[in-house]
Formats: structure tokens, C-alpha cells, sequence
């Protein structure tokens, strides 16, 4: 079960800010070592808002087919 439960308006600023600053490069690849800066706390509330998302329905068939085109290689578009 959650812990937190996160308003609507939580949810939508998130995925406006992951829409602005959304760049695939790759090129890019992850540092060796990632340095947290951010308290325990934090990270639970973080997986509790991905499992909200999630419980409160993601389309498990059009995730399905994002996986697969992604699994193919091919770009991933707003169709």
C-alpha cells in the first residue's frame, strides 16, 4: 500500500517539467558513480508517486506497444 498519495496537480507539474527538459542523446551515457543528494524520504516519496501513477491506470495495452516499438528501435513519436 502507499504511504503518500499525491494530488492531480503534483502529478501534471511533473510530467510538464519532464516534457520540458525531455532530451534523448544517444550519446550520452551514465556517470560511473550518481551522487544522491537527497534525503531517503525523498526517494520513498518518489517511488510512491511512480506507484500511484501506475494505480491509478496506466493503458498496460498502449505501454505494451511503446515497449515494443522501443524494443524494435524504432522512435518513439506522439502517435
Amino acid at each position: 500500500m502507499m504511504r503518500k498519495y499525491f494530488p492531480l496537480e503534483a502529478s501534471e507539474r511533473l510530467f510538464v517539467a519532464i516534457e520540458e527538459d525531455d532530451v534523448v542523446d544517444a550519446q550520452v551515457s551514465l556517470p560511473p558513480t550518481i551522487a544522491l543528494s537527497c534525503t531517503t524520504e525523498i526517494i520513498h516519496d518518489n517511488y510512491a508517486l511512480c506507484l500511484q501513477f501506475w494505480l491509478n491506470g496506466v493503458d498496460r495495452q498502449e505501454l505494451l506497444r511503446l515497449v515494443r516499438k522501443q524494443a524494435k528501435g524504432d522512435e518513439l513519436t506522439a502517435d
